[in-house]
């Protein structure tokens, strides 16, 4: 057998990463007799990719050599982790010529539009002279993450030419902004479809609640192979509908792990124990994504012996099932062992960190949530979040409102998560001007309100007595596209109800609760509307 040369390391460590194998490529990499700059950048990439920063940063400071790709994996690195700032920090650190190379630059604005910081993207993109159909594309996605359908457009119209990447990237901005229709006539207008493209329609087809649209679409497409029948399990999997993902799994000629890990992840999701455990009992291998996919099932509904049984028989395991354990023990109250779980991981990602802060916040341990988020290196929006959510939960609003503050000022952008924890603390605490701000400020920072942000509006301008201006917030409700806008309609007309018997609203609650008929609670709904009458 010939011996292997660089290339042929390179390419099996390459194989082993990314396959998941992330440990075999280590080993790999560390028994190279010759490693070139390709050789480094292969592992950085790997590291990256993994989400395992520390040892991303390691290699990157031991790499003997550094190239304009050694440079941009590590500013992917950061940016994959949230820590937007060293990102930021690494391109100033750029010798002058690898500063300026169009790579370079365009990995920092996707850092930038990766983080919702669509404006320093907007600035850096314009100092780029010569059109980059990559550069132009990550400014389309990301305008369109942003949810700035307008801007996103601009770009793509006056893009000098596009490839398949461009067009996908506009069609995902109308739709996942609820602009269907366009999003629809867009992709029937594209020069020619990719899997990428195709799968883009099928998922905002189910999106919409269009199913028949998505089978059609799906029936449609010449040559289904095993990714495309793959994508339809996932992508009915991924809104909730689980009887069409079982039909796609009976119907497909072969499957491979990724099929069947599909079909458990869809079983967990909805919380299907017995289900899940079955196909997980049937299976004939099993991965990584499996693994964790049963442990947490478990774990989240507090079966702790069980899921710590499935964690101690996993090969090897990552954050995401240690993640679901410390989450198990801190629902069994049972802090020592999560915490023990936490000390023994060798490599702490900001979701263990932030779910570490959790369960001791949770569990009415404020003071040391504190300290834990105290220490981890670089807090994202997710940490954050995390702890001002445990001190609002626990009755310190004003804690949680000072929390928001500091957060801001120290350059973390709150995501809509943040903000209904922000909203509930203004509520809760009676600061109504301060809240009808906060929610004015979400869409000046390109965050859209959903259900849930609109309810809490309700609830504070029913708390202050202004319920006529809390049933205009309701109605606008009716042009949410956020999936959850029915439902989170009900639960509003319902908060609304509440605040018309402690007003003694008779003709605005009666008509809250004729709007709030599909509540799913009505025992509750009927006594709170008893009462209403009683009290008149």
């Amino acid at each position: 057998m010939p011996a292997k040369n660089t290339v042929s390391w390179n390419s099996i460590v390459t194989a082993y990463a990314s396959n998941g194998y992330l440990e075999d490529a280590e080993n790999l990499f560390a028994q190279m007799p010759y490693k070139d700059i390709v050789s480094w950048n292969t592992m950085l990439v790997a590291y990256a990719q993994s989400g395992h920063l520390l040892d991303a940063e390691d290699l990157f400071q031991r790499a003997p050599q550094k190239d304009v790709v050694t440079w941009m994996t590590m500013i992917r690195a950061y940016s994959y982790c949230g820590a937007l700032g060293r990102a930021v920090q690494t391109f100033e650190q750029m010798p002058e010529m690898i500063g300026l190379n169009i790579l370079a630059v365009t990995a920092l604005v996707e850092a930038y539009a990766r983080n919702g910081h669509m404006l320093e993207a907007r600035s850096l993109y314009e100092t780029v002279a010569e059109f980059d159909l990559v550069l132009w594309t990550i400014m389309v996605a990301g305008y369109g993450d942003a949810g700035n359908v307008l801007q996103a457009k601009g770009i793509f119209d006056n893009m000098e030419y596009r490839n398949v990447v461009a067009w996908t990237a506009m069609v995902r901005a109308y739709a996942q902004n609820g602009h269907l229709e366009n999003a629809v006539l867009l992709f029937d207008n594209m020069p020619h479809w990719d899997v990428v493209s195709q799968n883009c329609m099928l998922t905002a087809h189910v999106q919409h609640g269009r199913l028949d649209e998505a089978r059609n679409l799906f029936k449609a497409i010449p040559y289904r192979n095993l990714s495309t029948w793959n994508t339809m399990i996932q992508i009915y999997t991924q809104y909730g509908y689980l009887d069409e993902a079982k039909t796609v799994f009976n119907k497909m000629p072969e499957r491979s792990l990724i099929t069947w890990t599909c079909m458990l992840l869809a079983f967990a999701q909805c919380s299907q124990l017995e289900n899940a455990r079955w196909m997980f009992d049937i299976m004939p291998s099993r991965d990584l994504i499996a693994w964790n996919a049963i442990v947490t099932v478990y774990a989240r509904q507090g079966y702790v012996e069980d899921s710590r049984d499935l964690f101690d028989r996993m090969p090897h395991y990552d954050s995401v099932a240690c993640v679901a354990m410390i989450g198990a023990y801190s629902l069994d109250r049972n802090l020592a062992e999560g915490k023990h779980v936490f000390d023994a991981m060798s490599y702490k990602d900001i979701r263990a960190w932030s779910a570490i802060v959790a369960a001791y916040s949770q569990n009415g341990h404020l003071s040391y949530s504190k300290k834990l988020f105290d220490e981890i290196p670089e807090p994202n929006v997710y940490s954050w979040t995390t702890l001002l959510q445990g001190y609002a939960e626990n009755g310190c609003e004003e804690v949680a409102i000072e929390l928001f503050q500091e957060m801001d000022l120290s350059g973390v952008e709150p995501d809509e998560v943040t903000f209904l924890g922000l909203l509930t603390a203004l509520c809760q605490v009676g600061k109504l001007e301060d809240c009808l701000i906060q929610f004015a400020s979400m869409s000046e920072r390109g965050l859209r309100p959903s259900s849930e942000h609109y309810c809490c509006m309700v609830d504070a301008l029913g708390r202050s007595g202004q319920v006529g201006e809390a049933e205009r917030i309701i109605n606008l409700l009716k042009r949410s596209p956020d999936s959850g806008a029915v439902e989170g309609r009900d639960a509003a007309w319902f908060t609304l109800l509440g605040a018309c018997r402690s007003q003694g609203d008779v003709h605005l609650g009666a008509r809250a609760a004729a709007n709030a008929t599909s509540y799913k609670n009505h025992q509750k709904l009927y006594r709170l509307l008893h009462n209403l009458y009683a009290g008149s």
